[in-house]
């Protein structure tokens, strides 16, 4: 029979926790778009600091960056130290010089040992 109602989005119906599940697996470039063609899962896919850190402790966001202690990285946020993950992926992703993202946004004497030496790698090799 014929319906006037539209069908409804598979994505939209949901729950919350499958939904973020999902959305894990997603490159960022996908989430975005995601996020910008349906106003519901706007709403609910939240891009709030803990999706930046786990997208960045994760390693799929910027590719020199693998060496972050997740369960530290975690300690820092629920003690309120914790580093601006948003501010630090976007500049990581923008930036020409990483190491000054992470000056600016992280307390840089707690980042692994070995992650400024990568970002000076990273600066000589673009250049």
């Amino acid at each position: 029979p014929y319906t006037t109602e539209a069908p409804r989005p598979a994505l939209d119906g949901l729950p919350f926790d499958i939904l973020t599940q999902i959305v894990s697996y997603l490159p960022i470039k996908s989430v975005l778009f995601l996020r910008r063609c349906n106003q519901s899962l706007a709403s609910r896919i939240n891009l709030d600091q803990c999706f930046w850190r786990n997208r960045l402790i994760s390693g799929n966001l910027v590719d020199f960056l693998w060496d972050l202690d997740e369960a530290e990285c975690r300690q820092k946020d629920l003690s309120g130290t914790g580093w601006d993950w948003r501010g630090l992926a976007r500049d990581l992703r923008a930036q020409r010089f990483p190491e000054a993202a992470l000056r600016r946004n992280t307390n840089i004497e707690d980042a692994p040992l070995g992650l400024l030496n990568r970002c000076r790698i990273v600066r000589v090799v673009e250049e």
